[in-house]
């Protein structure tokens, strides 16, 4: 779908943006800088624009929020006086990665997390499940020791960023596992093809 058509459809002056960090800018080079330099520029020329940008842990990435500020304007080109518009957020790494990587179909992992959050756990090790999640995780032979965490975020100000935009890498890792919590949590977003890097 062009951009056109998906800005028509969404927010547009809303923007979620995952893992643009100078740990990735060397993961499939030229995808990744064309990706972030089409994101910035459309968070340079939108007027009023709100930008949650999720990046991964400092101690696993060797990224600094000053070294991701000058990332976003020098290799980005964003414009300085728009950086008051992003909400930077850390997030964990990999925190839906061991059921992905058994293949549990997305749609379970969902069910999984919205009933973690309605018991009030963030760690599947410390949530009972439903008897057809629990059966799904037996077909797919996932060890209950091979957990699931929902990531120390807060949801509420997430759920304010429902009919985004939204962009970012790596598209079958930690992308993936954003796009798994919004559907859990019923957060509407529009995907766009140009902002987005990684297989």
């Amino acid at each position: 779908m062009p951009i056109q058509e998906i800005i028509t459809e969404a927010r547009r002056n809303i923007v979620i943006l995952i893992d643009f960090q100078p740990a990735y800018a060397s993961h499939n080079e030229h995808q990744y800088a064309s990706a972030f330099r089409a994101a910035c520029n459309y968070i340079n020329r939108t007027p009023g624009v709100s930008v949650i940008a999720f990046l991964n842990e400092e101690d696993l990435s060797g990224d600094t929020l000053d070294s991701v500020i000058w990332h976003y304007i020098e290799d980005g080109g964003l414009d300085e006086d728009k950086l008051d518009s992003i909400e930077f957020r850390v997030k964990s790494y990999a925190f839906l990665r061991n059921w992905m990587d058994h293949g549990v179909d997305e749609s379970t992992i969902a069910k999984a997390v919205r009933e973690m959050l309605m018991s009030g756990q963030r760690d599947s090790r410390d949530t009972k499940f439903s008897k057809g999640i629990q059966r799904e995780l037996e077909r797919d032979g996932v060890d209950p020791m091979d957990n699931i965490n929902i990531p120390d975020i807060a949801l509420g100000e997430l759920r304010t960023f429902s009919g985004a935009l939204m962009g970012g890498g790596g598209k079958s890792e930690c992308y993936a596992e954003m796009q798994i919590l919004l559907s859990a949590l019923n957060i509407k977003y529009k995907e766009v093809q140009e902002w987005i890097y990684g297989g």
